[in-house]
């Protein structure tokens, strides 16, 4: 019997890893995994998300699945096939802030004072533009481009879609509210100083990786 591949479902937290394992599930009907023990609780979402949950000594059961898809925001333990998920790193800072319900200050997040080190760092080590077997995916496009999405992991898994609909974000919140919030819930903005400091850390790897630099902090992310 052949052992079915593992590919790392890569990303710094708050970037839309437990989307892309939403689509994935109910467009492909593959369940996925993560390193993380109790990753999503008891919450709901988990039968939403596809979510196996680890056993009590560490090991995942993936049973029948055609791909073993194990989520990450460590760095990279191997060279297997990746999906990768960049997502505007100023969002994703603030959405770590409120994550960790204000209790690590945000200049702590943008400096990389955390197991997760800098959205920068953590784009060089895991290097997805350059990284073999890599698909790289922007969270801006998963949620604009769904369907776009949907084709584009059919090819890199060899996998068919069985469906194009994926739970919409309010069903999602609703089950959760944690891992996704409302579309509606206040957001925290990347102002000040704190946005400053994360230009000087982070805006080479923005310009690089297609964010433009927009004057407003709260405007969404544009590509160029």
């Amino acid at each position: 019997m052949t052992t079915a591949p593992v590919v790392w479902l890569a990303s710094y937290p708050r970037s839309g890893n437990t989307f892309l394992r939403t689509i994935i599930y109910h467009c492909f009907g593959v369940r996925s995994a993560s390193i993380y023990a109790g990753d999503l609780g008891e919450l709901g979402v988990g039968d939403m998300v596809g979510h196996i949950e680890q056993r009590p000594d560490g090991s995942i059961d993936f049973g029948n699945e055609p791909v073993r898809l194990l989520k990450t925001h460590h760095p990279p333990q191997d060279d297997r096939p990746t999906i990768y998920i960049i997502r505007d790193g100023r969002a994703a800072s603030t959405s770590l802030y409120e994550f960790y319900k204000k209790r690590m200050p945000l200049r702590a997040i943008i400096e990389g004072r955390n197991i997760f080190g800098t959205w920068t760092g953590h784009l060089r080590r895991w290097n997805p533009l350059e990284r073999p077997s890599t698909l790289f995916l922007r969270y801006e496009d998963m949620v604009q481009d769904t369907r776009g999405i949907i084709d584009r992991l059919a090819e890199y898994l060899g996998l068919r879609p069985n469906s194009y609909l994926v739970p919409s974000r309010e069903d999602l919140a609703r089950a959760d509210g944690t891992w996704i919030r409302h579309s509606d819930s206040k957001r925290t903005e990347l102002e000040g100083e704190d946005l400053q400091r994360f230009w000087e850390i982070n805006g080479k790897a923005m310009e690089s990786y297609g964010y433009a630099r927009l004057a407003g902090p709260s405007e969404p992310a544009r590509l160029t």
